[in-house]
């Protein structure tokens, strides 16, 4: 029985060592740095989602920059788009005290934040500032800022 276990483990170590695997970014969330248009190395971070906010509500999401095999990535990008109609700000904050509040705004906006740190939580709130219910999503990606 130790002899077909070793025998099994020996074959699994083998066909796992020989598998080729490649991640590829779905092409509608590409982003581009925009100071140099400089093509993003791969992301740590590669987030879509929607949301739906009623009225005198707030959404949130968290992340890291982590990067496990590599330097931890030092920005990010976040896209507010489709948005159903209304005003809202955005809040990001860092468990490294890092603190940014929008003034409100409405319609698609995109904000970048290039002085990410790895190993901080970033919380991104979404906060309804309209009478009606606001829907849109959110992307989040981030990248290598030279």
């Amino acid at each position: 029985m130790k002899k077909f276990f070793c025998m099994l483990l020996a074959v699994a170590l083998c066909v796992c060592s020989v598998i080729s695997v490649s991640a590829v970014a779905p092409a509608a969330t590409e982003v581009t740095v925009e100071s140099s248009g400089a093509a993003v190395e791969p992301r740590a971070v590669s987030l879509s989602e929607e949301f739906e906010i009623p009225v005198g509500t707030s959404w949130s999401m968290s992340f890291t920059t982590d990067k496990w095999f590599a330097e931890d990535h030092n920005a990010f990008k976040v896209v507010i788009d489709d948005i159903s109609a209304g005003t809202y700000k955005y809040i990001i904050n860092g468990s490294d005290e890092y603190s940014y509040t929008s003034n409100e705004v409405s319609g698609d906006h995109t904000f970048t934040t290039t002085n990410a740190k790895g190993g901080v939580t970033y919380t991104i709130y979404i906060v309804n500032t309209c009478a009606s219910e606001l829907s849109g999503t959110v992307k989040v990606s981030s990248y290598y800022n030279d």
